[in-house]
């Protein structure tokens, strides 16, 4: 249901209407993303509990999807999602460097990776950001363009 949600938050952004407030569409799609969020957290949960030795087979698609919804809210200029993808981000990175300091044996090692991951993270959001300002001063330079 989550993902109908976020499907009509995507066709109302992009094909404006009388329906298509800025409300609406922020509105549907916060839902439809907590939906996956919440979908995606349990399908994870469900995994790790019915097959604990494939258990970090089952981060790979909740880092998938939920860094799909960081970028849809990117591209829609919606905090939400991002905010979510966010969290998300941080849960992986701590279970990583768990993951890196159970194999090396080492506490150090896993501190260091959970620092690498965050700065890779924060480094992807900034390119990122920078490309959709680019983006969008784009668009408005077209909208003043069609305005005169």
């Amino acid at each position: 249901i989550g993902t109908l949600w976020v499907i009509i938050a995507v066709l109302l952004y992009h094909f404006p209407s009388p329906w298509a407030s800025v409300e609406l569409v922020t509105w549907t799609l916060n839902v439809g993303v907590l939906g996956i969020g919440a979908g995606t957290s349990g399908l994870l949960a469900t995994f790790v509990i019915q097959h604990p030795r494939l258990e970090l087979m089952g981060w790979l698609p909740f880092s998938v999807i939920n860094g799909v919804t960081g970028l849809l809210g990117f591209k829609l200029q919606r905090s939400f999602p991002v905010l979510l993808s966010a969290l998300a981000s941080a849960l992986v990175s701590i279970r990583a460097s768990i993951f890196v300091s159970d194999v090396t044996g080492s506490t150090v090692a896993g501190i260091c990776s959970f620092g690498l991951l965050g700065f890779a993270v924060m480094a992807v959001a900034q390119k990122l950001d920078r490309s959709s300002q680019g983006f969008t001063a784009k668009g408005r330079r077209v909208e003043q363009a069609r305005a005169m």
